[in-house]
C-alpha cells in the first residue's frame, strides 16, 4: 500500500519543491502589467493590460518653439542646457558642436521628449529640429 520509509527519505526535496512550485505561480500570475488612468477627475481604474514583451503607448511628441539662452551647468561631468525666455529649463539631446557655448541666444524649433531619460537629469530633454542664433549674452557658466 503505502510505503512509510519512501516519504520519510523524500521529506527533505519537499521544501524545495514547494518553493519552487510557488515561484512558479507567482512568475505566471506576475507577467501582466495594469495601467490606470491618469485623466484628471477620473478614477484609477484599469484601463488596459500590458502584454509582457510589450511597450505602453508613448505620449505624441510636442513641437516646441522658444527663444532663449545656452547655459553651461557642472553638473554630472558637464553639459549644456536651454533656458526658455519664460523660464523652464530643457535638457537639448542634439545640441550642435558650433552651439556649445554658454551665454549663446538662440531660437529653437524642438521636439519635446518627456519619455526621454538622461543622466543630467535637468530640464525636460528635447531633440532640436532647428536652432538660429540670434545674439550673445554674458555667459552664466557654473564652471568654478
Amino acid at each position: 500500500m503505502f510505503n512509510r520509509n519512501i516519504l520519510i527519505k523524500s521529506k527533505g526535496a519537499t521544501a524545495p519543491l514547494l518553493f519552487l512550485t510557488a515561484l512558479f505561480l507567482l512568475n505566471a500570475t506576475g507577467c501582466s502589467q495594469t495601467q490606470l488612468s491618469s485623466e484628471p477627475g477620473t478614477a484609477n481604474t484599469k484601463e488596459s493590460t500590458i502584454k509582457p514583451g510589450t511597450k505602453p503607448e508613448t505620449p505624441p511628441s510636442v513641437e516646441l518653439h522658444a527663444t532663449g539662452e545656452i547655459v553651461y551647468k557642472g553638473l554630472e561631468g558637464g553639459f549644456f542646457a536651454f533656458y526658455s525666455d519664460d523660464g523652464k529649463h530643457y535638457y537639448p539631446l542634439n545640441l550642435d558642436e558650433e552651439f556649445k557655448r554658454s551665454g549663446l541666444r538662440v531660437e529653437i524649433r524642438a521636439m519635446l521628449k518627456p519619455m526621454v531619460r538622461t543622466i543630467a537629469m535637468h530640464g525636460t530633454p528635447i531633440e532640436i529640429i532647428d536652432i538660429q542664433l540670434i545674439g550673445r549674452t554674458p555667459p552664466k557658466d557654473d564652471r568654478l
